[in-house]
């Protein structure tokens, strides 16, 4: 039995394949269970999307990380989530809602470094046998407008701070 409610999923081209598998066995185990994508390979414009990937019930459009908060706290205390900005999902009578785009995070050291607040810490020491290799996003966004980039359709660029990346790059040669 699966002790699992919601399940989140950060879906990119390297993980979509696996995404959509586990998202599918999760389903089949618990049909009930709350799926949320998000990331860049998710086809948002995509009027079928529900349709095509019965898997998902919510999608999360954009950045993520407020919009996601504040899912999880409308589903913690049942509350509407249709003014949550950045969303899509079918309501009860069926229909695609789209809450529109949310705003794009422009400090960008408001959002938590998995790094710095230890989210791998105990992964990493339970797991001693496993090679890690991590990644530092350092920016988000793109002076360009090229249309077939999910980066490029930001206006401006925006950067973590130095003493954030310089911290993240010590937690990473000690670890």
């Amino acid at each position: 039995m699966l002790k699992l409610d919601v399940v989140a999923f950060s879906t990119y081209v390297w993980n979509k394949n696996y995404n959509y598998e586990l998202a599918k066995l999760l389903k089949r185990k618990k049909p009930e269970i709350l799926t949320i994508f998000g990331g860049p390979e998710i086809p948002i414009t995509d009027k079928e999307i529900f349709k095509k990937y019965p898997f998902m019930n919510v999608v999360i459009k954009g950045e993520g990380e407020i919009t996601l908060k504040n899912l999880l706290i409308a589903i913690k205390d049942a509350t509407p989530c249709k003014g949550i900005k950045g969303l899509l999902y079918i309501d009860h009578f069926g229909k695609l809602i789209d809450t529109g785009d949310a705003d794009r995070i422009q400090n960008l050291d408001q959002i938590p470094s998995p790094y710095l607040t230890g989210v791998f810490d105990k992964i990493m020491a339970d797991n001693p046998d496993v090679e890690w290799n991590v990644t530092i996003e350092t920016n988000r966004g793109c002076p360009y407008s090229c249309t077939f980039c999910d980066w490029g359709l930001e206006e401006k660029l925006r950067r973590f701070s130095m003493k954030r990346v310089k911290d993240e790059i010590d937690w990473m040669v000690v670890s």
